[in-house]
């Protein structure tokens, strides 16, 4: 889409202009490159459908302690590509507002990602410093997730809520 043939496209790749990152995939071999690489990647990947949702980007955000082992993205329920090794696809629909442009891909904001981490009954402890973290730093109003957390229904709202109990009493 750029303007180079497979021809050309060959011939940079063979002179080690260009790095090849995957099939069709390629970056300019002295460029510096970015932090946030692998998420580009996938990204691109997904023809620009996916998101960085739940612990990816928790760790993006610097909420709590996640070093998530794997890449979690957040499709729609039409999207199919399976998902590679290394990669855990969740189906989602987000709103607008729910969603970041970040250093070239998409990425859920910290409320949503918040909202992700407590309906996939992320570990309690994790998921306690990544709340506090939240609201420690002004990313997410105590207000707002009291409002979302009266949205959820059953078990997930039962959930939410004692997390939200436990980080109140932490930070009193």
């Amino acid at each position: 889409q750029a303007g180079y043939s497979r021809r050309l496209q060959h011939y940079h790749a063979k002179r080690g202009h260009w790095l090849r990152v995957d099939w069709g995939l390629y970056r300019l071999r002295d460029f510096p490159t970015s932090p946030h690489e692998d998420l580009v990647r996938w990204y691109l990947w997904s023809r620009s459908q996916a998101v960085v949702s739940h612990e990816t980007a928790a760790a993006f955000h610097g909420l709590g302690d996640y070093l998530p082992a794997a890449i979690h993205l957040s499709v729609s329920q039409g999207f199919r590509k399976p998902a590679p090794t290394g990669v855990v696809l969740h189906r989602s629909r987000f709103a607008k507002k729910e969603i970041a442009d970040a250093e070239g891909f998409r990425i859920t904001t910290p409320l949503r990602t918040i909202l992700d981490l407590i309906d996939s009954y992320s570990e309690s402890d994790r998921l306690i410093g990544a709340l506090r973290d939240a609201l420690e730093r002004g990313a997410i109003r105590r207000r707002k997730i009291e409002s979302e957390i009266a949205r959820l229904k059953g078990k997930a709202r039962r959930h939410a809520q004692q997390i939200l109990a436990m980080v109140m009493e932490s930070t009193s």
